[in-house]
């Protein structure tokens, strides 16, 4: 098994239910702490409603999505189209300065993925790497892509995930699909997870929610809440 991807992570189970635009604004803020305090940080949250994300560079002129109630509010990462409702959803803010940083975008997915996988199998729940590279669907879970984390029996898409690399450091959002068993934001596979990223975890600081909570209302504000921004312009 290869060592865990960081030296160390903060972790949030972040218990809120929060609409789209809230919590795409609050993955931006703990992405900007990250850059700032040079820590990495991993959220795991869930929703108040059925949702849908969309990648920063969808061409809303080649598919208007205009047919989706909710509306999608578009993400800071790349990607394709994800319902969200019956997902737990988590974020990684990497800062720069650590070797996976300095890795390529499949590689980095690859590594993230073999740790929900090894994650899953601690809670008996058996889940694989999709080795193949087909075609991409708009639609993030109508078929996995390489390094996509998969049922290996029906070879259902279970997780996947979309990247932002800046020049100082990483953002990765990604979205799990688990048995409903499974499906709690404090879920065991979260911690299973989390120690298999990093060699050491400890819980994100509550000065710290407080300031990312407050940058993240600014954000909801201004941009994840507007037309401009969610409509590509």
């Amino acid at each position: 098994m290869p060592p865990p991807v960081l030296p160390s992570v903060h972790l949030w189970h972040d218990q809120e239910f929060r609409g789209p635009a809230a919590n795409m604004a609050i993955d931006e803020a703990l992405f900007d702490e990250a850059l700032e305090s040079q820590r990495p940080f991993l959220r795991f949250y869930s929703w108040n409603e059925t949702a849908y994300t969309v990648g920063y560079f969808h061409d809303f002129e080649k598919d208007s999505l205009d047919d989706l109630d909710p509306p999608p509010v578009r993400r800071l990462t790349g990607g394709g189209l994800v319902e969200h409702g019956r997902d737990i959803t988590f974020t990684l803010a990497i800062p720069g300065g650590l070797e996976v940083v300095q890795r390529t975008g499949p590689e980095r997915y690859r590594a993230v993925h073999q740790c929900l996988v090894d994650a899953f199998e601690k809670v008996e729940v058996r889940l694989a790497l999709e080795s193949d590279d087909p075609q991409a669907e708009a639609r993030c879970f109508a078929r996995p892509v390489r390094w996509d984390v998969i049922d290996p029996v029906s070879g259902e898409k279970v997780a996947g995930g979309a990247q932002r690399r800046t020049r100082g450091g990483i953002l990765h959002q990604g979205s799990v699909r688990p048995p409903p068993d499974h499906r709690e934001v404090e879920a065991e596979w979260t911690y299973r997870f989390a120690y298999r990223l990093a060699f050491d975890v400890s819980p994100l600081f509550e000065s710290d929610v407080f300031a990312i909570e407050d940058r993240a209302d600014r954000l909801e504000r201004e941009k994840y809440a507007t037309a401009a921004w969610n409509r590509g312009g």
